[in-house]
Protein backbone atom coordinates (compact mmCIF):
# COMPACT_ATOMS: atom_id res chain seq x y z
CA UNK A 1 0.00 0.00 0.00
CA UNK A 2 1.24 3.53 -0.92
CA UNK A 3 -0.01 6.68 -0.21
CA UNK A 4 -0.72 9.21 2.38
CA UNK A 5 -2.27 12.79 2.93
CA UNK A 6 0.04 15.39 2.36
CA UNK A 7 -0.34 16.86 6.05
CA UNK A 8 -0.45 13.39 8.06
CA UNK A 9 2.24 11.71 9.11
CA UNK A 10 1.47 7.81 9.78
CA UNK A 11 4.51 4.97 9.33
CA UNK A 12 4.10 1.76 8.86
CA UNK A 13 6.29 -1.61 8.33
CA UNK A 14 8.62 -2.05 5.60
CA UNK A 15 6.59 -3.73 2.87
CA UNK A 16 8.40 -5.18 -0.25
CA UNK A 17 5.51 -4.06 -2.53
CA UNK A 18 7.38 -0.67 -2.20
CA UNK A 19 10.39 -1.72 -4.65
CA UNK A 20 7.92 -3.26 -7.18
CA UNK A 21 6.32 0.26 -6.94
CA UNK A 22 9.56 2.09 -7.41
CA UNK A 23 10.90 0.45 -10.11
CA UNK A 24 7.10 0.75 -11.73
CA UNK A 25 7.67 4.40 -11.57
CA UNK A 26 11.28 4.71 -12.20
CA UNK A 27 10.68 3.01 -15.73
CA UNK A 28 7.39 5.88 -16.33
CA UNK A 29 9.92 8.92 -15.66
CA UNK A 30 12.73 7.27 -17.67
CA UNK A 31 10.41 6.94 -20.76
CA UNK A 32 8.76 10.42 -19.98
CA UNK A 33 12.52 12.30 -19.80
CA UNK A 34 14.62 10.20 -22.09
CA UNK A 35 17.63 11.41 -22.67
CA UNK A 36 17.95 14.32 -20.07
CA UNK A 37 17.67 11.52 -16.98
CA UNK A 38 21.23 9.84 -15.86
CA UNK A 39 20.05 7.90 -13.09
CA UNK A 40 16.94 7.12 -11.02
CA UNK A 41 17.14 5.98 -7.08
CA UNK A 42 15.02 5.10 -4.56
CA UNK A 43 15.20 7.17 -1.70
CA UNK A 44 13.93 8.05 1.48
CA UNK A 45 12.60 6.02 4.22
CA UNK A 46 10.97 3.27 1.96
CA UNK A 47 14.12 2.86 0.33
CA UNK A 48 15.61 1.47 4.02
CA UNK A 49 15.28 -2.11 4.93
CA UNK A 50 13.28 -2.87 8.17
CA UNK A 51 12.36 0.57 9.15
CA UNK A 52 9.02 1.86 9.80
CA UNK A 53 8.35 4.48 7.08
CA UNK A 54 5.40 6.90 5.69
CA UNK A 55 4.21 4.78 2.47
CA UNK A 56 5.07 7.46 0.07
CA UNK A 57 7.61 6.52 -2.81
CA UNK A 58 10.95 8.96 -2.34
CA UNK A 59 13.23 9.09 -5.76
CA UNK A 60 15.97 11.24 -7.21
CA UNK A 61 16.13 11.65 -10.83
CA UNK A 62 19.80 12.63 -11.87
CA UNK A 63 19.65 14.61 -14.92
CA UNK A 64 22.80 14.64 -16.88
CA UNK A 65 22.68 18.42 -16.90
CA UNK A 66 21.18 21.03 -14.43
CA UNK A 67 20.87 23.12 -17.41
CA UNK A 68 17.83 21.01 -18.54
CA UNK A 69 15.40 21.23 -15.39
CA UNK A 70 12.93 23.51 -17.08
CA UNK A 71 12.45 20.93 -19.73
CA UNK A 72 12.04 18.07 -16.70
CA UNK A 73 9.85 20.17 -14.85
CA UNK A 74 7.60 21.36 -17.97
CA UNK A 75 7.29 17.16 -18.64
CA UNK A 76 6.83 16.34 -14.91
CA UNK A 77 4.24 19.16 -14.73
CA UNK A 78 2.54 18.07 -18.39
CA UNK A 79 2.27 14.46 -16.98
CA UNK A 80 0.22 15.52 -13.87
CA UNK A 81 2.99 15.67 -11.56
CA UNK A 82 2.59 18.60 -8.49
CA UNK A 83 5.45 21.07 -8.83
CA UNK A 84 5.66 21.96 -4.82
CA UNK A 85 8.29 25.41 -5.74
CA UNK A 86 8.43 25.56 -1.70
CA UNK A 87 9.45 22.33 -0.97
CA UNK A 88 12.88 22.51 -3.27
CA UNK A 89 16.17 23.87 -2.97
CA UNK A 90 17.88 25.80 -4.77
CA UNK A 91 19.93 22.85 -6.10
CA UNK A 92 16.90 20.47 -6.12
CA UNK A 93 13.15 20.96 -7.52
CA UNK A 94 10.34 19.20 -6.10
CA UNK A 95 7.14 17.44 -7.25
CA UNK A 96 4.56 15.31 -5.78
CA UNK A 97 2.28 12.67 -6.97
CA UNK A 98 -1.20 11.35 -6.40
CA UNK A 99 -4.38 14.34 -4.77
CA UNK A 100 -3.42 15.90 -1.59
CA UNK A 101 -5.13 13.52 0.13
CA UNK A 102 -3.18 10.31 -1.38
CA UNK A 103 0.55 11.49 -2.12
CA UNK A 104 2.15 8.16 -3.45
CA UNK A 105 5.37 9.28 -5.05
CA UNK A 106 7.87 12.52 -4.16
CA UNK A 107 9.94 13.54 -7.29
CA UNK A 108 13.72 14.85 -6.21
CA UNK A 109 14.60 16.47 -9.43
CA UNK A 110 19.19 17.06 -9.25
CA UNK A 111 21.79 17.20 -11.48
CA UNK A 112 23.73 13.64 -11.16
CA UNK A 113 26.59 13.65 -9.13
CA UNK A 114 25.73 16.96 -7.62
CA UNK A 115 25.71 17.26 -3.53
CA UNK A 116 22.24 17.40 -3.71
CA UNK A 117 22.37 13.74 -5.15
CA UNK A 118 25.13 12.66 -3.17
CA UNK A 119 23.34 13.10 0.24
CA UNK A 120 20.11 11.52 -0.90
CA UNK A 121 21.84 8.98 -2.02
CA UNK A 122 24.99 8.53 1.28
CA UNK A 123 21.96 8.41 3.50
CA UNK A 124 20.02 5.83 2.19
CA UNK A 125 23.11 3.88 1.79
CA UNK A 126 24.33 4.45 5.26
CA UNK A 127 21.29 3.53 6.93
CA UNK A 128 21.25 0.30 4.73
CA UNK A 129 24.62 -0.31 5.66
CA UNK A 130 23.93 0.56 9.59
CA UNK A 131 20.73 -1.70 11.17
CA UNK A 132 21.82 0.47 14.64
CA UNK A 133 21.64 3.94 12.89
CA UNK A 134 18.64 2.76 10.90
CA UNK A 135 16.87 1.87 14.07
CA UNK A 136 17.95 5.22 16.34
CA UNK A 137 16.39 6.73 13.08
CA UNK A 138 13.45 4.88 13.57
CA UNK A 139 12.74 5.78 16.93
CA UNK A 140 13.27 9.23 16.02
CA UNK A 141 10.60 9.09 13.35
CA UNK A 142 8.11 7.39 15.50
CA UNK A 143 8.73 10.27 18.13
CA UNK A 144 8.48 12.79 15.99
CA UNK A 145 5.17 11.31 14.49
CA UNK A 146 3.70 10.90 17.70
CA UNK A 147 4.50 14.48 18.47
CA UNK A 148 3.33 15.98 14.68
CA UNK A 149 0.74 13.47 13.44
CA UNK A 150 -0.99 15.92 11.43
CA UNK A 151 1.82 18.68 10.77
CA UNK A 152 4.53 17.33 8.19
CA UNK A 153 6.77 20.41 8.83
CA UNK A 154 7.30 19.90 11.89
CA UNK A 155 7.60 16.19 11.27
CA UNK A 156 10.37 16.57 9.13
CA UNK A 157 12.54 19.52 11.23
CA UNK A 158 12.42 17.31 13.80
CA UNK A 159 14.72 14.70 11.62
CA UNK A 160 17.01 17.68 10.24
CA UNK A 161 19.76 17.32 12.50
CA UNK A 162 19.99 13.32 12.72
CA UNK A 163 19.55 13.52 8.65
CA UNK A 164 22.67 16.43 8.20
CA UNK A 165 24.62 14.90 10.40
CA UNK A 166 24.30 10.59 9.10
CA UNK A 167 25.08 12.72 5.55
CA UNK A 168 27.93 14.48 7.35
CA UNK A 169 29.13 11.10 8.77
CA UNK A 170 29.15 8.85 5.38
CA UNK A 171 30.54 12.30 3.25
CA UNK A 172 33.80 12.07 5.07
CA UNK A 173 34.42 8.64 5.62
CA UNK A 174 33.50 8.33 1.61
CA UNK A 175 36.32 10.80 1.45
CA UNK A 176 38.47 8.91 3.74
CA UNK A 177 38.69 5.85 1.64
CA UNK A 178 39.18 7.60 -1.60
CA UNK A 179 41.91 9.16 0.06
CA UNK A 180 43.76 5.51 1.24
Amino acid sequence: MIGLNRLKVDLIRNQKLWVIQYEEEKEYLVKLAKDLVKDVQHVGSTSINAIEAKPIIDMAVGLWSFSDIIRVKDLLILAGYHYRPDAGNVDRLFFAKGPEEKRTHYIHVVEFGSKAWKDLIYFRDRLNRDTTLAKKYEALKQVQAQLYPNDRKKYTEGKATFIKNVIEMETKDREKSTLT
